[in-house]
């Protein structure tokens, strides 16, 4: 159900963003500022990283339920905790 939400949310963000970016810069490259370009890299990031935690984490979390993380084999927590490191990084970099 939540799955869902947040990918008609995450579709309907892109759409919107394209208008106003289009509204903005008529989509030449030239009318592109560098902040604009930096928010633009942020967000397909964070949506390649959430593309990520559906495709591989999710399914790592729910085949290990009743698993203590650190009983995991370390193939398995690591690239988790990379991810993990990389979405934090993402919202951080997108406040700015």
């Amino acid at each position: 159900m939540y799955h869902r939400i947040v990918t008609w949310a995450l579709i309907g963000m892109w759409v919107t963003g394209g208008m106003l970016i289009y509204l903005r810069t008529g989509f030449i490259w030239e009318n592109f500022s560098p902040k604009l370009i930096a928010k633009i890299v942020v967000v397909a990031l964070l949506t390649l990283n959430s593309l990520m935690i559906n495709v591989y984490i999710m399914p790592k979390l729910k085949s290990s339920i009743g698993t203590a993380p650190a009983d995991m084999r370390l193939n398995a927590r690591l690239p988790m905790s990379l991810v993990a490191g990389c979405w934090h990084w993402h919202w951080a970099a997108a406040r700015s």
